[in-house]
């Protein structure tokens, strides 16, 4: 009983971490035309998996809703022991090298530089001003945003 509540707290806390890093993943992805860094620096296991199969699967997708979850229960399970700092070490050691293999085996189809530069380039909004407004036009917005060939604008 001890050790069920000692791990639920940490368990809820990665749990809702893992879910705000996949939200902030899948929305990076832009369904395959945004960008896969970030799901690489949250799930450097899983992305590796997926690209030395050169595609995500349910596995993958499975093996990163649980890795924040077990990163929680291991830590909770050190919690209070004598070499706890050897296993944080060793947790952020492990992440930080699968990362460092997800770049060094990706071939530029999910970790390119330049979908990261697309991916930014289309969510960069550089100017939203609201217009005068007259009575047959209240409200009236305009945003605009510099593309690779010129500028666009979007009124509402």
């Amino acid at each position: 009983m001890k050790n069920s509540k000692r791990l639920v707290i940490p368990l809820l806390f990665s749990l809702v971490l893992g879910a705000a890093l996949m939200s902030i993943s899948i929305t990076a992805t832009g369904a395959g035309h945004g960008t896969y860094i970030p799901s690489a620096l949250f799930f450097p296991g899983p992305v590796l998996i997926a690209i030395w199969m050169r595609i995500f699967t349910p596995i993958t997708l499975f093996l990163a809703a649980i890795q924040w979850p077990v990163y929680g229960a291991i830590l909770a399970l050190v919690k209070g022991a004598p070499n706890r700092s050897k296993y944080v070490k060793w947790l952020v050691v492990q992440h930080v090298l699968l990362l460092l293999l997800c770049f060094l085996f990706d071939d530029g189809q999910f970790l390119s530089v330049e979908s990261l530069k697309n991916f930014l380039n289309s969510m960069e909004i550089r100017q939203f001003e609201q217009k005068e407004s007259s009575p047959f036009q209240p409200g009236k917005f305009e945003c605009a945003r510099e593309t690779n060939g010129g500028r666009e604008t979007f009124h509402s």
